[in-house]
C-alpha cells in the first residue's frame, strides 16, 4: 500500500486512489528502498509502538513534507495485530531480524475501538 500511493507511483490513466488507510504497514522497508518517499494523498496510519514486526511509521511521519499528508496514530500498549476483536497476547515462534527476537502479537480492546472511530470518521470525511 504505501509503495502504491508513493508520489512517484503514478498511475498510467486518469484513474487513482483518493485515499490510503494503513495499519502497522513496514515503514522501514518503505524507507529502505526509497529514502524520499512522500504520499500523493492523503493517509491515515495506525499502528502499535510495541510492534517489534513493523515498528511504528514515525521516523516516516517525520520525513514527509507535507505534514497534513498523514494522520497518524501510534498506540504505546499495542503489538502486531491489536486490531484483533480477540487475539490473546502471544509470543510466537517466528524470530524477527536482526537479532532473532520473537514476535509478539495480540489484541489491544483500546486501541482497537480508538482505530475503528479513527477509520470510521477518516473515511467519513474523504468520502464527502
Amino acid at each position: 500500500m504505501m509503495f502504491t500511493i508513493a508520489n512517484v507511483a503514478l498511475p498510467k490513466d486518469q484513474r487513482d486512489f483518493r485515499f490510503a488507510v494503513g495499519f502497522y504497514p513496514n515503514c522501514p522497508e518503505v524507507l529502505n528502498r526509497d529514502v524520499h518517499w512522500q504520499p500523493r494523498q492523503r493517509m491515515l496510519l495506525l499502528s502499535g509502538e510495541l510492534d517489534g514486526f513493523t515498528p511504528a511509521c514515525k521516523e516516516l511521519v517525520a520525513q514527509v513534507h507535507d505534514k497534513n499528508a498523514i494522520d497518524a496514530h501510534f498506540y504505546p500498549d499495542a503489538y502486531h495485530g491489536f486490531d484483533h476483536p480477540n487475539q490473546p497476547v502471544t509470543v510466537t515462534n517466528i524470530k524477527l531480524p536482526p537479532d532473532g527476537h520473537p514476535l509478539i502479537i495480540g489484541s489491544n480492546s483500546q486501541a482497537r475501538a480508538d482505530a475503528i472511530n479513527r477509520v470510521t470518521q477518516f473515511l467519513a470525511k474523504q468520502l464527502q
